[in-house]
Formats: C-alpha cells, structure tokens, sequence
C-alpha cells in the first residue's frame, strides 16, 4: 500500500522489458494505491504457477476510493459516485521519476551523466523542455513531443546538486 502518500501518480516499470504503466488520479477522489506482488517465498511461487502461463512474477496496481482493503461501503439506491483514473504506458526512459496528465518523466544519475527521458500523452508542438540545478539552466531545447516518440537526452557532466525538469508549451 502506498500509505501516506499524496501524489497524484503511481507507477511500475520493468526493466528487462523497458517499458511499465503509471496511475494518475487526484488525491482527493482515488486516495489509495497498492502495488501487489506474490514475492518469491513458497507460496508466492505457488500462486506464480497458478496465476501465469510460464511461472512469470507479475505485479498488480491498484487504485480505489478506500485507504485500506478492510473497508467497505454500499451504494444507496440511485446514488452515484464518480471519480476519474488514467492509466498511461511508460516505454524507453529507463523508469518513472514524475508523472503527470502531461506525461511520464525519468531522470537518472548514471556513469558521471544525467539521463533525461520523458513519455508525453499529448502532442505538444514547440514544446519547452529545461533542467535546471537551482538558477543554473543546464538543459534548454525546444522540440515537437508526439506520444509515438520518446524524447531522451544525456547530460555529460551531470549537475552537482538537485535538478528541477521543467516541461511547458506554447499555451
């Protein structure tokens, strides 16, 4: 369970496979997450083999209304609830750092370099792309994003201290 936390986004990535999901949703409306594994012990290999074609790990992310999966609650006749979830695919930026309806972003520190990649959702024409450690612009280039391409950079060297990535378009 992600307990505690108030980001509007969760997300798994694969490594092997190079791509994962993240849940987006407001706080406010979809308060719980769950990451799920079986994990590796005897019974979770058990559930492995009764769960998967081939024996494969997998994971399960969820979202719900509830903090917990102890609670429960009914609908009343005719009442309604809603709340709205996006479910995005993350693919060739080496994990999830960030997300938002915008798009997935992931920063890497990496063999004396910083690795960019981002994911968008949209397309963004003339889109504004920056990191910056503190005041100092170490990345500024402007780029069509499409959600067909990945958009990546390495900066060399990597910047000392915290980066902020900054993401904006013509509107």
């Amino acid at each position: 369970f992600v307990h505690g936390s108030r980001e509007p986004f969760m997300g798994v990535w694969h490594p092997k496979a190079g791509s994962g999901v993240v849940h987006y949703s407001d706080y406010g409306n979809l308060p719980a997450k769950k990451v799920w594994s079986f994990g590796v012990d005897a019974d979770g290999l058990e559930w492995r083999k009764t769960l998967s074609d081939n024996n494969s790990g997998y994971v399960e992310v969820q979202a719900g209304l509830f903090r917990n999966q102890e609670t429960y609650a009914f609908l009343q006749a005719q009442q309604v609830l809603r709340f709205t979830e996006y479910w995005m695919p993350v693919r060739g930026i080496g994990g999830i750092s960030r997300a938002n309806l915008h798009g997935v972003v992931h920063l890497m520190r990496e063999s004396g370099g910083l690795k960019v990649g981002l994911n968008v959702n949209h397309a963004i024409a003339d889109a504004h792309l920056r990191v910056l450690e503190g005041q100092r612009v170490v990345l500024d280039v402007r780029e069509s994003l499409t959600p067909d391409k990945t958009f990546s950079k390495e900066l060399k060297p990597a910047p000392a201290g915290p980066v902020t990535f900054e993401l904006s378009g013509a509107d």
